[in-house]
């Protein structure tokens, strides 16, 4: 039965598939390709939010002799942060600015993609908003 099974795929029994070696190449490429992106993602964005989050929980105490020391405080930072008017009152505008601004951002660029994108013709005219009007928006 081993002889008939080496004949059909042309390989001795103890030989590694070639087309499989080749999928497992083709399928870990992708994530070759974004590990170094994952990677600098995640300590230079990701572990800094987690650590900004365990710092949070902590209080400076100061005492009359020495260093102040952190002590956990667990949620009340948190908690004197929402009682505290002036948190609320620009936590109010920052809600209201992204309520106004990303809409408004948005029926902005839509409208001037189909302008743009009416626009018909080869002539100079045209290639100079084509590259210009998008600038502000990355920035």
């Amino acid at each position: 039965m081993s002889q008939v099974s080496a004949h059909r795929t042309g390989r001795a029994p103890g030989q590694p598939n070639r087309r499989s070696a080749f999928r497992a190449r083709q399928r870990a490429m992708p994530w070759m390709f974004l590990a170094p992106f994952l990677l600098l993602f995640t300590i230079f964005y990701v572990a800094p939010v987690f650590y900004a989050g365990y710092l949070s929980l902590f209080i400076k105490k100061r005492g009359a002799f020495g260093p102040a020391r952190d002590v956990f405080g667990g949620l009340a930072n948190y908690v004197r942060a929402f009682q505290d008017s002036d948190f609320l009152v620009s936590l109010w505008n920052i809600l209201k600015f992204g309520l106004v601004q990303v809409p408004l951002m948005v029926v902005l660029a839509l409208t001037l993609a189909l302008i743009l994108d009416g626009v018909r013709g080869g002539s100079r005219a045209c290639s100079a908003p084509r590259s210009t009007c998008p600038t502000p928006f990355p920035v």
